[in-house]
C-alpha cells in the first residue's frame, strides 16, 4: 500500500550515510592542526621554556658578578697594602694608613683570591652557552640545586670569617689602620654572597629572608635586627677590649688612646650591648613562638605592651648614651671601624623600634577611641528608641 510504501523510504532514507558537506567539512579540515604543525608548536615551547630556564636568566649571577668586582678591588688593595703612607704637603709620610704585615697581607692576598675565584667559576657556568660543560653547568646550577646552595654556604662562611680576620682590631684593615678599599670590599664581599643565598632560595620558591622576618608578629623584625646588631657589636668590642695592645703595636698613637680608656668604660660599653641584645632575644623569642594564624587575632595584652614599650625607651637611652660616650673623640669607638658603625646601627635599630611602638600604641588608642565613640552612639539610639517608645505609649493611653 501507499502507507507502507513511505514507511520503508523513511527507513532506507535512515539507514543511508548522512551526506556530506564540503564546504563545512572543509573548514573543520583547516581549523584541525596537522600533526606536523602540533610537533613545530611544542618545539616552540620547549626552546621558550628552555630559554628561560637559562642559568643567565638567574637573580644569583648579578651577586656573583657584584662579588667578583669586590673580590678585584680587594686583590689590587691587598697588594698594594705594605706600600708606606701617601705623602703629605711637606713631603713626609703621613700617618693616616699604616703599611699592612706580611702575614695580613698574604691573608687578604689569598682571601680575594678564593672568594673571587669561586665567583668567577659561578660567573662562568651561568653564561656558558657553548662549551662541552653547558650540560653539566645546568644541572649544577639549576634552580634548587643543592650543589649550588652547598657552594653559596660555603662562601658565606668563608666570607663571614674573613670579615672577622680582616676588619677585627688585629686585622689588616681593622680600627685605625686607614685601610678602607680593603675595609668596605670585605664587608661588601660578604653582604654580596648573603643576598645571593637569599636569591638562590627565592628562585627555589621559598620567601625571602626580609618576607621571613618581616612576617613575625608585631615589632618582631625591629627585635631581630636589633638583637643582631647588638650581638655583632659586643663582640667587636669584645676583641678590641682584649686585643687592642698586641693589636695596634705598629701604631703607636692609636695605642695611646686606647690605653686612656678606664675599666668602666669598656665595662659600660660591654653592658649596654649584653642587655640590649639579652632583652631583644626575649622579645624576638616571644613573637616567634606566639599564635599567629589566618583568621585568629593574635593581640599583646595590655602590661606586655607597656612592658615592651618601658624596655625600648631604657635601651634607647643606653644606646645615645654610648654613642654620645664612645664615638666622639679618644673614644673607645671613634676611629672608623666595626665598633664605630654597628654601634651607630644599633642606636638607630632601637629608636627606630621605639617610634615603631609609639606607632602601634598610638594606633591602639584611636581603635579604642573609636570602639567608645561606636558604643556611645548605639547607647544613644537605644535611648532616643526607647523615649519615642514611651512617647508613643502615652499617647495611646491617652
Amino acid at each position: 500500500t501507499t502507507m507502507e510504501s513511505t514507511l520503508a523510504s523513511k527507513e532506507s532514507d535512515a539507514a543511508a550515510p548522512p551526506k556530506s558537506d564540503g564546504k563545512k567539512n572543509g573548514k573543520e579540515e583547516e581549523e584541525t592542526p596537522t600533526n606536523e604543525e602540533e610537533n613545530a608548536a611544542s618545539v616552540d615551547e620547549n626552546e621558550e621554556k628552555e630559554d628561560k630556564e637559562e642559568l643567565f636568566h638567574k637573580h644569583q649571577l648579578r651577586g656573583y658578578i657584584v662579588l667578583i668586582f669586590a673580590s678585584t678591588v680587594n686583590m689590587v688593595a691587598s697588594i698594594e697594602s705594605n706600600q708606606t703612607a701617601i705623602l703629605d704637603r711637606n713631603g713626609s709620610k703621613s700617618a693616616f694608613v699604616i703599611p699592612a704585615s706580611e702575614a695580613g697581607r698574604n691573608f687578604a692576598i689569598a682571601n680575594a683570591g678564593i672568594t673571587g675565584g669561586f665567583a668567577f667559576i659561578a660567573f662562568i657556568a651561568h653564561i656558558d652557552r657553548i662549551s662541552c660543560l653547558k650540560g653539566i653547568w645546568k644541572k649544577l646550577f639549576k634552580p634548587n640545586a643543592l650543589f649550588e646552595m652547598f657552594y653559596l654556604f660555603f662562601l658565606v662562611l668563608w666570607t663571614a670569617a674573613s670579615t672577622w680576620v680582616n676588619t677585627s682590631i688585629q686585622g689588616i684593615a681593622g680600627p685605625g689602620k686607614g685601610q678602607f678599599d680593603i675595609y668596605f670590599a670585605t664587608w661588601i664581599s660578604f653582604i654580596t654572597v648573603i643576598w645571593t643565598l637569599e636569591r638562590y632560595y627565592v628562585n627555589a620558591g621559598n620567601s625571602s629572608f626580609y618576607a621571613f622576618f618581616s612576617s613575625w608578629p608585631h615589632r618582631g623584625f625591629g627585635w631581630i635586627l636589633l638583637f643582631a646588631i647588638s650581638l655583632a657589636d659586643f663582640f667587636f668590642v669584645l676583641d678590641e677590649f682584649l686585643n687592642w695592645e698586641s693589636g695596634l703595636k705598629r701604631v703607636p698613637q692609636i695605642r695611646r688612646t686606647f690605653a686612656g680608656v678606664e675599666d668602666w668604660e669598656w665595662g659600660l660599653f660591654l653592658a649596654g650591648t649584653i642587655q640590649s641584645f639579652m632583652a631583644s632575644f626575649i622579645f624576638s623569642a616571644v613573637e616567634l613562638f606566639r599564635i599567629s594564624k589566618i583568621g585568629i587575632t593574635s593581640e599583646k595584652t595590655t602590661w606586655e605592651t607597656w612592658t615592651e614599650g618601658a624596655i625600648l625607651i631604657y635601651l634607647t637611652v643606653w644606646w645615645l648614651l654610648i654613642v654620645i660616650l664612645f664615638t666622639i673623640p679618644n673614644g673607645i669607638g671613634s676611629l672608623y671601624g666595626n665598633v664605630y658603625f654597628f654601634t651607630w646601627a644599633g642606636a638607630v635599630s632601637v629608636i627606630k623600634t621605639l617610634l615603631w611602638w609609639v606607632r602601634d600604641w598610638r594606633r591602639e588608642i584611636h581603635v579604642a577611641m573609636e570602639k567608645q565613640h561606636e558604643e556611645y552612639q548605639k547607647a544613644k539610639k537605644a535611648a532616643l528608641g526607647q523615649g519615642l517608645d514611651s512617647i508613643e505609649d502615652g499617647q495611646i493611653s491617652e
